[in-house]
Order: structure tokens, then sequence, then C-alpha cells
């Protein structure tokens, strides 16, 4: 076929942290690590699902770019790159608003899943790419015009997030001993970790006189001394020796976004780029139309 409808769709969301990049959709459930104010491309961006190349069209090949959507929480953005050129810009011609965020269409406008449900506050997020709490958002946005990646070029999809979505790798120890300079020392009076009760980690490595099992744990408890982390399947607080420390991983928010688009291919190409000459938009039916004139006039 020359004319083929296309989907892509990517998510933070892989199967244990360590694997932050993946050349297809995990099943896992944690999410990736992802800083605010930081474009990571889709396609290459080292997080979650990717491909192996940049995204690019070859001589013989157009590429029309029909819809985009993103997870309406943590003030998701989406920005179209082509070549070195960004797609989106704010009213005065930027591409960063003052604050460091960078324009782009937001999942608030054009959300994925359509639906959605944006958390009730801000700065939080589901750790689910569809499970929220709060009113569910449909799109306002829709791509029109739509956007051309003609032969030759690259283009890329970037998500920027303004509030990071969980905490980065860290290290605990602990210490089960109140010490005169407990205030600096007892990592369980710290915040620094980032840790609080009902928090999800994963620990990817530990240490000490009984180091415990890399997977999925549960903070029961963070306090003065009290330091309590459980199995899924145990509800006993597992209690960290003075000597042990752990690596651990926040589980981070969910967050996804859907690419469709329509790749014209061979002759196809050679037409969407006369219709686009024309100022013709270019779309199946007018790829179709321009065919069947051809066919009529005896192919001229």
């Amino acid at each position: 076929m020359a004319m083929r409808s296309q989907v892509y769709e990517w998510a933070n969301i892989v199967d244990t942290p360590s694997n932050t990049s993946t050349t297809r959709r995990k099943g896992g459930r944690f999410g990736s690590f992802m800083s605010a104010n930081k474009q990571y491309s889709v396609f290459t961006g080292g997080v979650g699902n990717n491909i192996t190349r940049p995204a690019n069209t070859n001589a013989t090949q157009f590429i029309v770019i029909e819809d985009l959507a993103v997870s309406p929480h943590l003030g998701a953005t989406l920005q179209v790159t082509i070549n070195t050129t960004d797609y989106f810009q704010t009213p005065d011609t930027q591409i960063k608003y003052t604050d460091g965020s960078f324009a782009g269409v937001s999942g608030l406008a054009s959300p994925y899943p359509r639906g959605a449900r944006q958390p009730g506050a801000a700065n939080i997020a589901p750790t689910s790419i569809s499970v929220g709490e709060g009113t569910a958002v449909w799109n306002t946005f829709a791509l029109y015009p739509s956007i051309y990646v003609l032969p030759g070029q690259t283009f890329d999809v970037k998500v920027m997030l303004d509030t990071a979505n969980g905490v980065e790798a860290s290290t605990t120890t602990g210490i089960t001993t109140v010490t005169s300079n407990a205030s600096t020392a007892n990592e369980f009076t710290s915040t620094s970790h980032g840790m609080a009760a009902g928090t999800e980690i994963f620990v990817s490595s530990s240490s000490g006189t009984t180091p415990q099992d890399t997977g999925y744990y549960n903070v029961h408890s963070v306090g003065a001394n009290v330091f309590g982390i459980s199995t899924e399947q145990d509800a006993t607080d597992i209690t960290l020796d003075a000597d042990e420390e752990i690596v651990f991983h926040q589980n981070g928010a969910g967050v996804a976004c859907f690419v469709k688009y329509t790749l014209y291919d061979g002759p196809d190409a050679l037409i969407a780029n006369k219709l686009l000459e024309m100022g013709v938009t270019v779309n199946p039916n007018n790829v179709d139309w321009y065919k069947r004139s051809l066919l009529e006039n005896g192919g001229v």
C-alpha cells in the first residue's frame, strides 16, 4: 500500500525502574522518572518505549501528522519538531514561557486517553495513565491544519511536564539508634529521600546484615526511628538494621501520549507534493481525487 494510516503510542510505563528505555510498549506499572521543564522525545528520549533511530522520511515519502494527545496532568504538553524547528510557539513567537516551561499542546486541551481524569490537585497525578480523581477531560483542540513532514526531513514529538512525576533514584541508610545528631544523621527523620507513608518504591539494590530482595515494596511509616516497608504479599514491616542501605526508586506518575499520522509512499508521495504545490490540503480523499483526475485526462 502506498498510503498508510499509522499510530504511535508512547508511555513512561516500564516493567522495572532500571529498564527506562525499551523498543516496545511494556505492560509494567512503574512510571519512569521525568524531570520538570525538560522535553523528552517519545521516539529516542531514553524514557519509556522508544524506537531505534530518529523518525524521518526518505526521498519518496511524505507524512501528514493529523492528531496529537497527551496525559492531562502535571502540566504535560506536546511539541512537534521538524528538523530543528519547533512547530508550536507562544503568542510572542517564543518556544518557552518565562517560567521555563516549553510551548506545546496541553494535555488539558488534547487529553490522552480521551476522557482521562485530571487529578484533584495540579501537582499530583495517578500512577495509571487512565485513572484519576477529578472530572473527565475531553478534547477542545483539533490539529488543523495538519502538520506536513516533507521528503528527506526528520521529525520528533516531545513531551514536557511542568512538575516532576516523582522522585529520582535515592539511597537511604537504615539507622535504628537515635544519636545526639539524629536530626542530621538519622535518615528516618529526614524528608530528603522524598518518601511518605503510602508510597510505593522499587528497591533496585541493598546491602547490610540482612539485605532486602529487589522488587516492589510499600512504605508503611516514616518517622523517628521508624522506617517500615513491606512487600505486597506480607504487610509486616521490615526493619532496616543500622548498617543496611537500600537504593530505591519511587514509583513515578504514569504519562502517555498518542500520535496519529498518514504515510504517503512512492507515487502517492509525489501526488502529495503536487497537491502541496497547488495549495490543496493533503489527505487521502484529495490524493484519490488527483488520481481520478489523471485517469480522466488520459494521465496528463
